[in-house]
C-alpha cells in the first residue's frame, strides 16, 4: 500500500472556475426539480381521495419541502417558521416552530423522504463503493476531530454524541443507491445500508469497503458475482471459503491493480465531506425517529445535487 502511494497515487488540481460553474448549475436543477420529486414520492402514498376531513393547514408535501430546506440553510425551527411567515405573501403559509419540529416524526412525511431517496436512486448501481460518518448532536463534538484524536466516540444511551450514517455510492452516477441510519455504531448503519441496497439494486458488480470490514464474513453479505475490494486484516489467513480464497488471489496476482480498485473508496470520503459542507455536520433533532428522519434529508439531497451528475 504505501508503494501503490509512492508510485501511482496522484494529486491532481481542481478548477475551482469549473467547480464554481457546476455546483450553481447543480444547485438550479436541484430547485427546479425539488417540488415535482416531492409531488411524485406523495402520489405512490396518496391519491386525491384519500384526504377526508377538514384540510390540514399544511400538507405532508409541503412539511417535507419546509423540512429538506431546513436542513440545507442549517436553520432553527425557530427561524424556519419565522422566515415562513416572513415570506407569507409568496408562500400562503403561516406555522410555528412546533409543528416544524413535529413534521421530523410525521409518517406520511418520512415516506415522502424516503421515496424521494428512491426516485432519485432509480436506476444506479452496479459499481459501488461505501462508507460511514457521523453526525454531531452536539455543538461542542466534531466527529472527525475526535476520530482522528483517538478519543472515544461510543454514544452513551443517556447521552448521545453522535448518531451513525453509513451510505452505499454508485460510482457511475455519484448517487447514493442506499442509506443507513444508527444510533449505536457504523456496522449497525452498515446493515441498515444493506437491508435498503437488497430493495434497490439487482445486481452489484463490485463493492469496495475500508479496512474495517476485512473480514471472511463480509462476504456473505454479498452475491458470489460480486467482486468484493477490502484489504484483509493483518492476522488473516487464506483459509476459508472459495470466495476468500478467490478475492486473496486477485490480491496477491495483481496487487496495484487491486489497490487502483480498491482506492476509488475515496469517492465516498469526498462525497461526504460535500454533504457536510452542504447541509452542516450537525443535526439539532433529540427524538430518535426525528434524527433519523434528518439524517436521510441529507442523503436526499446529496441525491438531489447529484441527479443530472451521470
Amino acid at each position: 500500500m504505501k508503494k501503490y502511494r509512492e508510485q501511482y497515487s496522484r494529486h491532481t488540481g481542481r478548477d475551482w472556475s469549473a467547480y464554481e460553474l457546476s455546483y450553481e448549475q447543480r444547485i438550479r436543477h436541484a430547485a427546479a426539480e425539488l417540488c415535482s420529486v416531492v409531488k411524485s414520492a406523495s402520489s405512490i402514498l396518496f391519491s386525491p381521495d384519500d384526504h377526508t376531513g377538514r384540510p390540514p393547514k399544511v400538507t405532508p408535501e409541503q412539511k417535507a419541502v419546509i423540512l429538506l430546506l431546513k436542513e440545507i440553510f442549517s436553520l432553527s425551527n425557530r427561524k424556519m417558521s419565522g422566515l415562513l411567515s416572513l415570506f407569507g405573501p409568496l408562500t400562503d403559509m403561516g406555522i410555528c416552530y412546533k409543528t416544524v419540529e413535529r413534521a421530523y416524526s410525521a409518517l406520511p412525511v418520512r415516506l415522502i423522504i424516503h421515496n424521494m431517496f428512491v426516485l432519485l436512486a432509480s436506476g444506479a448501481g452496479g459499481n459501488l463503493t461505501g462508507d460511514g460518518t457521523g453526525y454531531s448532536l452536539s455543538i461542542t463534538r466534531h466527529y472527525r476531530s475526535m476520530r482522528e484524536n483517538g478519543n472515544c466516540i461510543k454514544t452513551n444511551p443517556d447521552h448521545r454524541l453522535f448518531i451513525y450514517a453509513f451510505a452505499i455510492l454508485d460510482l457511475g452516477t455519484n448517487l447514493y443507491v442506499a442509506y443507513g441510519v444508527s444510533m449505536k455504531s457504523e456496522k449497525d448503519a452498515y446493515r441498515d445500508a444493506l437491508r435498503m441496497l437488497d430493495n434497490m439494486v439487482r445486481d452489484v458488480e463490485s463493492i469496495r469497503l475500508d479496512r474495517y470490514y476485512g473480514s471472511q464474513s463480509t462476504l456473505d453479505d454479498f452475491s458470489e458475482g460480486t467482486k468484493v475490494f477490502i484489504i484483509p486484516r493483518s492476522n488473516t489467513t487464506i483459509r476459508g471459503p472459495p470466495a476468500w480464497k478467490e478475492l486473496t488471489g486477485r490480491l496477491m496476482d495483481a496487487p496495484m491493480e487491486f489497490l487502483s480498485e480498491y482506492y476509488r473508496r475515496e469517492n465516498s470520503e469526498s462525497q461526504f465531506s460535500a454533504d457536510k459542507r452542504t447541509t452542516g455536520w450537525r443535526i439539532k433533532q433529540r427524538r430518535e425517529d426525528r434524527i433519523r428522519t434528518a439524517a436521510m434529508c441529507k442523503g436526499t439531497w446529496h441525491n438531489l445535487f447529484n441527479m443530472t451528475s451521470g
